[in-house]
């Protein structure tokens, strides 16, 4: 599960997480933009039942990407960091599955993501079995992909959608809606990607 949580310490927020990874039995999790202090970053996972975790820092002090997982269920070694994305190998004892997930965030400008689309084509020459990239890349493939605002892709599509092939990715879409994110405002101005 990957999750762009804008901020966890929102009024309601804990239980809006706790819910869904409760009801799914998730035992790992990404979750994104927590904006979360990190002193407080190494307390806050055992309230959703995950007692483990990793942590990418903002320049800030303020948590990025958080890798949780419950070492009951899965069990995850870390492999790689970058400032914009989290890899590792989880393997599941009960199952005998074993693969490789990215959890990736990207930032918002054009040649920060350029980095990240450098740095993920390297990395697949690693890999030799299966590979999960999820997260929240803060770009689109086309302009069908979004609701709202200009309906013209971003300026790095074509590299978006190239390090996809080069990655041999498929884009699975999203389980709850087409559309996973939303800026949230009036219903003229709103823009869901």
């Amino acid at each position: 599960m990957s999750w762009n949580i804008r901020g966890i310490n929102k009024a309601g927020r804990t239980s809006n997480i706790r819910n869904p990874i409760k009801n799914y039995d998730v035992g790992m999790c990404f979750l994104l933009e927590t904006k979360m202090l990190v002193s407080l970053a190494g307390r806050w996972p055992k309230r959703l039942g995950f007692y483990s975790s990793f942590v990418i820092n903002e320049i800030d002090g303020k948590s990025h990407i958080m890798l949780l997982w419950n070492p009951n269920i899965c069990i995850v070694d870390i492999i790689n960091v970058h400032d914009q994305a989290i890899t590792a190998e989880v393997s599941r004892p009960s199952t005998g599955v074993s693969f490789i997930i990215t959890g990736v965030y990207g930032r918002n400008s054009t040649a920060e993501r350029e980095v990240l689309w450098d740095y993920l084509q390297n990395i697949k020459l690693s890999i030799v079995r299966s590979w999960l990239m999820l997260g929240d890349f803060n770009a689109i493939l086309d302009w069908l992909n979004e609701l709202g605002g200009r309906n013209a892709i971003s300026p790095d599509s074509e590299s978006f959608a190239k390090m996809l092939v080069d990655c041999a990715l498929v884009d699975l879409g999203s389980s709850r809606g087409w559309f996973s994110w939303s800026n949230s405002s009036s219903r003229s101005r709103c823009i869901r990607e």
